[in-house]
């Protein structure tokens, strides 16, 4: 039996080096795949925005807690994807020195609306439009906190 002598490296050989073994135009793996992710984040968000207008439409054709719940799912569904994929972590670490943290001010905005629009539901005095108005505004915080 014959053990194998161990293998040398010359580390000044030219063909160890790096930049020859790997093209600077073709794109790294990780930016490859952060496109991708980034792609199918965008499109995942649009899809559960495309499901919160019509649990919206849904909402105001029959102010029922059933339809309520659902869309306040949806909503949490939506803030947790976007938070998950880092949007809202990125706009957190900006400062508007007008108009503050503006992420968790729209957070906070998108919550109070859902708990008017809950307290709406509750009274069912203010059908149709009112109700109508309060989808539309938290479809429109959701669209700022998305782009």
């Amino acid at each position: 039996m014959k053990i194998q002598e161990p293998v040398r490296i010359n580390l000044n050989d030219p063909r160890l080096n790096a930049t020859d073994r790997t093209s600077s135009q073709s794109p790294s793996f990780q930016k490859i795949m952060s496109t991708y992710s980034k792609d199918l984040t965008k499109d995942h968000l649009q899809q559960i925005l495309e499901n919160i207008d019509q649990q919206g439409q849904k909402l105001s054709e029959n102010p029922t807690f059933h339809e309520l719940r659902k869309y306040k799912d949806l909503v949490k569904q939506f803030m947790g994807e976007v938070t998950k994929s880092g949007v809202a972590l990125y706009q957190t670490e900006t400062w508007d020195p007008y108009a503050g943290n503006k992420t968790l001010k729209t957070v906070q905005t998108i919550d109070w609306k859902l708990i008017e629009l809950t307290n709406q539901v509750l009274n069912q005095q203010d059908k149709g439009l009112s109700i109508l108005e309060r989808i539309g505004e938290i479809k429109g915080l959701l669209i700022n906190l998305y782009t």
